[in-house]
This record gives structure tokens, sequence and C-alpha cells, in this order.
């Protein structure tokens, strides 16, 4: 027979639970600041917390659907977290949805913008050779003899 585990005793408890304890450790035990944190208290406490933040989260995007039937969707989601600033955290995670064409058009403006910098800096480096060839040239301007032919 096994031995039983501290988390054995608390089978029960997570049973109440709607998110898989096991997955919720398995991100605490990847976080240097939380692998630490192993009690069957703590994977608790953390466990509850996600479903009550998912459900707040569901919460507000739900109150915030104005299509009847109610159907909640990625995009209502994604209005919370981009103009809800307590939810911006999320910006990078849960991303606006765009079309491909819109995507096209904002590759080809951003590589305009890119070759236009390119062409600039490009102009900058020739105005600054020129100003190092003018800087070498003056020189030799004041030596009236140097580079010139003997005759």
């Amino acid at each position: 027979m096994t031995k039983p585990t501290k988390f054995d005793e608390y089978k029960e408890i997570y049973k109440q639970l709607r998110l898989p304890a096991s997955r919720i450790r398995t991100i605490m035990k990847s976080s240097p600041d939380l692998e630490k944190m192993s009690s069957p208290e703590a994977l608790y406490l953390m466990t509850k917390i996600t479903e009550m933040f998912i459900a707040k989260l569901a919460q507000l995007a739900y109150e915030g659907s104005t299509k009847i039937p109610i159907t909640l969707e990625y995009k209502h989601i994604c209005e919370i977290v981009h103009n809800n600033s307590d939810y911006h955290f999320l910006k990078e995670i849960v991303p606006k949805k765009i079309t491909y064409r819109r995507f096209k058009e904002i590759m080809e403006k951003e590589q305009l913008i890119a070759n236009e910098s390119d062409t600039s800096e490009d102009v900058t480096d020739n105005n600054s050779n020129d100003e190092e060839e003018e800087i070498k040239i003056v020189p030799q301007a004041r030596n009236k003899t140097y580079g010139a032919k003997k005759k």
C-alpha cells in the first residue's frame, strides 16, 4: 500500500473545485516566486482564486454583450481586457482579433515606414560622409601647393 500524501487528505475539498488543482500546481511550480508554496492549503486557495478571477472576467464580458440571446465570445473578453484598466496586464495574452486583410495592411505600412527610415538613415549617413570629406578637403585647400601639378 502506498503512503498517503498530504494532498490525499484534501481530495474531498479539491472535488469542489472546477479547475484541476494539478494544473494549478504545475503553473505554481513553474514560477520562481511560487515554487516554495507547496502546501495543500495554498494550492486550494490559488485554484479557488483563479476560478473566481475567470468567473469575474466572464461576468463582465457577459454583461457587456449586446447580442440576444447572449453568447459569450472571444471579442467580449477582449473588449474587457483592452478597455478595463484592471485587466491591462492581459493585453498580450488576449490580443484583439484582426482579419488577414487588415494584418496585411498593417505589415505593409510598417514595411513602408521601415524603408523610409532606412532611406533617411542613408541620407543622414551620406551627409555625414560629405561633412567628413569636406573636413578633409578644407585643409588641402589652404595649402596651395598640395596636390598641384608642377610645371
